[in-house]
């Protein structure tokens, strides 16, 4: 019985998402009805143990609209990948009762509004892409309180203020970028405590400070290229040997 209430929060949460959807040129939510199992639906993975949905993959499949609320209602929801379409509209807060969410990439769309405050809550993220949206405000303090994360991707976006000081608790972090955005201040030295950090991108903002490279001649000229996107950027050879590729 539980778990019939299960698919069926499941599957009204997933209905509710797609009566939120304006335009879908390509028909892919055709089969998206009560007459065909959730887990039959296109871009919709379930878990073989338990039976519920854990993954939501509509990636490039030219759809408008917005994120339902009742997207927060997936509860075993591993993935959220909806990059490369045009959702409108601002981060649904009950995004943040996915607790068990490892990926959220919804870059290259239309979101508007800030990054939810609390985002720090969704301690089990690994990979989070919000680059090339319309997303304003600034980095939440709260990012610095995902562990598990490897990849942030904010770029393109109009996000201001500083780069939080404690981003550099983010240990698994091997990929950030933030260019292209109106970032300020000094960027934060708590950076080369980044151990796993491979990849790092902070052009076409207004930052100033020192950037740490154990592999300044391997990156000098790409460090030229670009340093001018920002004011008094220095480089600088320390402590973080993972790290090979630096555009600021």
């Amino acid at each position: 019985m539980s778990s019939e209430k299960n698919i069926t929060t499941d599957e009204f949460s997933l209905l509710a998402f797609k009566s939120s959807i304006t335009l879908d040129p390509y028909h892919i939510l055709s089969n998206w009805s009560i007459s065909s199992s959730t887990c039959n639906w296109v871009g919709v993975t379930c878990d073989e143990h338990h039976g519920r949905v854990n993954a939501l993959n509509l990636s490039s499949m030219g759809l408008e609209g917005t994120i339902s609320p009742q997207l927060g209602n997936l509860s075993f929801l591993d993935v959220l990948d909806l990059q490369g379409n045009n959702f409108q509209g601002e981060l649904p807060h009950e995004l943040l009762q996915l607790k068990r969410l490892k990926l959220l990439s919804l870059s290259d769309n239309d979101f508007v509004g800030e990054i939810p405050s609390r985002i720090g809550e969704l301690s089990k993220l690994q990979g989070l892409d919000i680059g090339q949206n319309n997303i304003v405000g600034v980095i939440p303090e709260s990012i610095s309180n995902l562990s598990m994360l490897e990849y942030l991707n904010l770029i393109s976006n109009h996000i201001k203020g500083t780069i939080p000081y404690d981003i550099g608790q983010l240990r698994q972090l091997k990929f950030l970028s933030l260019s292209n955005n109106k970032l300020s201040g000094m960027i934060p030295t708590t950076i080369c405590n980044m151990s796993s950090l491979e990849e790092i991108y902070l052009a076409n903002n207004s930052l100033s400070g020192k950037i740490y490279s154990l592999y300044l001649l391997h990156v000098c000229g790409y460090f030229a290229m670009h340093c001018a996107a920002n004011h008094k950027v220095v480089d600088q050879s320390e402590t973080n040997s993972n790290l090979f590729l630096i555009s600021i």
